[in-house]
């Protein structure tokens, strides 16, 4: 367990008791080793475009995966960076729709964040060969995931197998497609903003990495909390990142996905009250 007194001081918020897994080197291993190869496959040499998992307690997956299996916690760690890495290239790279041409030049368009998104889905499917689909970026994520898939596989076919299909099926299948980000109401921005999150992915790695199948009964009890912390997690998000956003979209031009602009817009509602709201 950790001290709640640290909790505090770091700003955490949170009443549930926060726990951490007993080998704090093995995701920090797990990071290095997949910053060292990601950029050698993508060419990327600067740490500053690539968002860290790492934080002065310790790399995220030791409070992500208290309860891991020792021998599984470098895989389904990696796997977990890779979702973070990839999320940051869409945002950091403005893969988010950019509002000038100029801007455009510089990152990737919507187009090219769904590819993106498609070449890390195919890169999950053990069972993908079919080279003329492959996009840019489909090679080197292959070259990134095929060790640690086939290891997770090695290790629990059935398990590992359920938790790729989730993973790809509610997160990389799904986010920043152009008809979620198009949202009339609030509730309609829920609905499409909770395929973004990825809860249940990061469910189902939890499930691999504590070598643990839930029953039919337990899945249809849980999938009702993940619903309730999918939309705790995305408001918790929105409330914190609205400045930052906004932000960005006056600097740069990235579109602004966020609860808090969405009730601004089409609820008549200042930045304030939206926020409290």
């Amino acid at each position: 367990p950790v001290n709640p007194e640290l909790l505090r001081k770091a700003g955490v918020f949170t009443l549930l008791p926060v726990r951490r897994h007993r080998n704090d080197k093995i995701p920090e291993e797990a990071l290095e080793s997949l910053l060292e190869d990601y950029r050698k496959l993508f060419e990327d040499d600067k740490q500053s475009t690539i968002p860290a998992t790492m934080a002065p307690d310790g790399e995220m997956n030791i409070f992500c995966l208290p309860e891991a299996l020792p021998e599984r916690l470098f895989v389904a760690s990696r796997l977990n960076i890779v979702g973070v890495i990839h999320d940051g290239m869409l945002i950091v790279r403005s893969c988010l729709t950019k509002l000038t041409k100029s801007d455009m030049t510089e990152g990737l368009d919507t187009t090219a964040a769904i590819e993106l998104s498609r070449d890390l889905d195919d890169s999950l499917d053990p069972t993908f060969s079919d080279k003329g689909k492959l996009g840019q970026h489909s090679g080197a994520y292959k070259k990134l995931m095929s060790k640690c898939v086939l290891e997770m596989v090695r290790m629990d076919r059935e398990v590992s197998a359920y938790m790729l299909d989730v993973y790809s099926k509610n997160w990389t299948q799904k986010i920043h497609r152009p008809e979620n980000l198009a949202v009339n109401t609030f509730d309609d921005y829920m609905k499409k903003r909770l395929w973004d999150i990825g809860i249940k992915p990061l469910f189902a790695v939890l499930e691999f990495a504590s070598g643990y199948r839930l029953t039919p009964r337990e899945r249809e009890m849980t999938d009702k909390l993940l619903e309730l912390l999918e939309k705790a997690a995305v408001l918790t998000n929105d409330y914190f990142s609205y400045d930052r956003e906004e932000s960005m979209n006056r600097t740069e031009g990235v579109r602004i996905f966020n609860a808090v602009d969405v009730l601004m817009k089409h609820e008549g509602l200042s930045v304030e009250d939206a926020k409290a709201k």
